[in-house]
């Protein structure tokens, strides 16, 4: 995986972690691609879904532009909990910036391109997945 992902991901996941608003819902349940077997609601997901690179002259990449599915999932009747989760994912998201020395990767930006809401019902049990799809700006730092 290029490390320019990678990066995205530990930025995302960083930015998550550190919100005392939503460690407050999910503690520390906040995961990477999917929720691990059994694991307790509600929690955060966040995935890859696509990307495209922004090329200079001799094949030198200039930034990539991932998109990420984030998303508050919850176990109830109501959507009250996985909009508040998703509202404060939001916040933190929206405008985010920085750096991942580890990666040698700068963020340049994050936004939100669209929101996503969707409910699914197994085995008789409601699951809300409520949240956004948003676009990095990321440069690997030379």
């Amino acid at each position: 995986m290029p490390s320019e992902l990678y990066g995205a991901d530990k930025f995302i996941h960083g930015l998550l972690a550190a919100s005392v608003g939503l460690a407050a819902l999910v503690g520390d349940r906040i995961y990477s691609e999917v929720a691990p077997q059994g694991a307790a609601f509600p929690h955060v997901v966040f995935s890859f879904q696509s990307g495209l690179d922004r090329n200079a002259i001799g094949a030198f990449r200039i930034f990539t532009r991932p998109t990420y599915l984030v998303k508050a999932v919850t176990k109830d009747f109501s959507l009250a909990t996985a909009n508040q989760i998703a509202a404060i994912a939001d916040d933190v998201l929206m405008g985010a910036r920085g750096t991942i020395p580890s990666e040698q990767v700068s963020v340049m930006g994050c936004h939100r391109l669209m929101p996503v809401r969707y409910t699914e019902v197994r085995d008789g049990v409601r699951y809300n997945h409520v949240g956004g799809q948003y676009r990095l700006f990321v440069c690997k730092e030379t």
